[in-house]
């Protein structure tokens, strides 16, 4: 519900300002001449802060919605745990500048997820009017077109981060 959007707007919201300051920054000093390896130390200071409010947000989280009678597997504490000891993964490989294996974990959790955020949005943005039906193959043609694109820019992403030239390939 709204305590819920809440929740997530004021994290995504304290996320963005730190990882943009944290940008600024580090291009700041890299302009005043301070050395690589100095900013390295700085801006995985930034990504510890991150770190720190994504562990946060997650122990914090409101509580998941009804699963409509789904029994759980795992119980919320080993979920977070599981989820914690990823991101701790995920921000040792992003410091230890392992960015092709970093973006290959992050996108493998990211992804699936994407789905169901790509056709909640989708349909909420196309629901029909009161008393009208629902344009069910508008809704099909542009969630499959918004997932194509976000496949798209993964690909992109991942053929970057482990050095990929597309121009030797052809």
């Amino acid at each position: 519900g709204n305590a819920s959007a809440r929740f997530w707007h004021e994290r995504m919201k304290k996320s963005a300002g730190i990882a943009a300051f944290g940008w600024v920054t580090v291009d700041l000093l890299a302009t005043l001449g301070v050395s690589p390896a100095g900013r390295g130390v700085i801006a995985n200071a930034f990504g510890l802060v991150l770190l720190v409010v994504a562990l946060d947000a997650l122990w914090r989280r409101p509580a998941p919605q009804d699963l409509g009678g789904a029994t759980r597997r795992l119980s919320p504490q080993t979920v977070n745990g599981l989820l914690s000891a990823y991101l701790v993964v995920l921000f040792l490989l992003w410091a230890a500048n392992a960015f092709g294996v970093f973006a290959l974990l992050a996108l493998a959790a990211i992804l699936p997820a994407m789905r169901g955020v790509i056709r909640g949005s989708v349909a909420n943005v196309l629901r029909p009017a009161a008393g009208e039906s629902a344009p069910e193959i508008a809704i099909t043609m542009v969630e499959r077109g918004i997932r194509l694109a976000v496949l798209l820019g993964a690909a992109m992403l991942l053929a970057r981060a482990f050095d990929v030239d597309f121009t030797m390939l052809a």
